[in-house]
């Protein structure tokens, strides 16, 4: 149960908390609910501020001596998934904002030929399993190819506005060579990057 509200799982910390009450209520002496009721107030207040839960354990203990323990478990499952509920949200909000530094950073350091997965798992300290996983999960597309896209975004940006050379633009977006920039724009844009160049600039 305790790992469910550490994970943030809401539906799961209900359903745990529901098959733990029936075992309680069914079996359980009234020492055994006491010790769990306590056992459980104890952990919840050491769950900070991510929980959000702190007023409605504290008023809970308040009540405990009044309540019947059915009564007391009913609260006491409420505040559970609640609190799981704000950790899983509070979870959610810190991997958004770490997703979000990630982006900025590619966008900075994309001409960074060795930008790559080992290298943002360093910079962020996140597994690289972990980040492969996530980064794909929210942006929709593993690393690789968002870099990518990224590069190719900016090697259009260059091509139309500016007179660099194909080698330069190659070099200013992250490519060791032309002919891998080449390759690689030719296979976005069915068309390699000075036929674009030219393409682009006879219509004007």
């Amino acid at each position: 149960l305790e790992n469910c509200i550490r994970a943030g799982a809401g539906q799961k910390t209900a359903l745990t908390f529901q098959a733990i009450r029936q075992a309680l209520m069914t079996n359980g002496s009234s020492r055994e609910c006491h010790i769990f009721v306590y056992t459980l107030l104890d952990f919840l207040g050491k769950q900070g501020e991510e929980a959000e839960c702190a007023e409605a354990v504290q008023e809970f203990e308040e009540r405990v001596p009044q309540n019947s323990m059915a009564d007391n478990l009913h609260h006491l499952g409420k505040i559970c998934v609640t609190a799981a509920e704000n950790i899983g949200r509070s979870t959610e909000l810190r991997k958004q904002t770490v997703f979000d530094d990630i982006a900025r950073y590619i966008e900075t350091h994309y001409p960074d030929q060795s930008l790559s997965l080992s290298l943002l798992s360093e910079e962020f300290g996140i597994s690289e399993t972990y980040l492969s996983q996530q980064f794909k999960k929210h942006f929709g597309e593993n690393l690789s190819t968002y870099l990518e896209n990224v590069r190719m975004k900016r090697a259009e940006e260059l091509l139309l506005h500016s007179r660099y050379s194909i080698n330069e633009i190659a070099v200013l977006v992250g490519y060791n060579s032309a002919n891998t920039f080449g390759k690689v724009f030719n296979k976005k844009y069915s068309v390699s990057p000075s036929a674009f160049r030219s393409s682009r600039a006879s219509q004007k």
